[in-house]
Formats: C-alpha cells, structure tokens, sequence
C-alpha cells in the first residue's frame, strides 16, 4: 500500500509535536509543585513560576491540540506582529533548549561513568 509522499514525515512530526507537549507539560507540573512550596515561604519567585507554570500550561495544551501546519502559521503571524517579541522568544527558547541538552549530555556522561566504574 503505498502513501502519499511526505506521509512518513508528517507522522514523525506529529509524534515529535505531542513528545514535546508532553515535555512542556511535564515541566509546568515541576514548576507548579516548586511554586506550591515557595508559597510557603511567601517569596516572589513563587509567583514568578506559578506564572511560568501557567503560560507552560497553555503551550502544552496548544501544542497537543493544533497541527503543525497552524503552530507554524502562528509562529509567522506572531513574527509579523510583533518582530522584537518573536525574535526575543527565540532567543529564549534556544538557550532553554541549549541548557537542556547540557545537562542531558551531563548525565548521561554520569550515567556511563557509573555504569563503567
């Protein structure tokens, strides 16, 4: 049976979209749990996450719920609008990801380590 072409590309980035919605979810959980207990202490930065939390919470939902096709559209009317925001977004977005990818390499270099001692 064959598929129409590009079929195979399309599956894959819709497994990665609901992979990352499920990632961004799991991390606005993190941050909703650190703001329960930084509520304790009343510090600003409880309210500071439960805000990040919250925006994670919406992306998580929009990146489960939409296609690629409309997440991409989105991106450009959000660069078009507002071209400073877009660009400052990246910018933030890519230090995250670079910080995550750091620190996954660290472990895993830790994780062998242990495994080879």
């Amino acid at each position: 049976m064959d598929q129409p072409p590009g079929a195979a590309t399309t599956a894959i980035v819709e497994a990665k979209r609901l992979g990352a919605a499920k990632t961004v979810q799991g991390i606005a959980d993190a941050l909703h749990g650190a703001a329960a207990s930084w509520a304790q202490d009343s510090t600003p930065l409880s309210q500071l996450a439960a805000g990040a939390a919250e925006h994670l919470d919406a992306l998580a939902v929009r990146l489960r719920d939409r296609r690629v096709a409309a997440l991409i559209a989105d991106a450009e009317a959000l660069a078009q609008r507002r071209p400073g925001l877009f660009i400052a977004g990246a910018m933030a977005l890519g230090f995250v990801l670079g910080r995550i990818v750091l620190a996954a390499n660290a472990i895993r270099r830790e994780h062998e380590t242990r495994e080879a001692a």
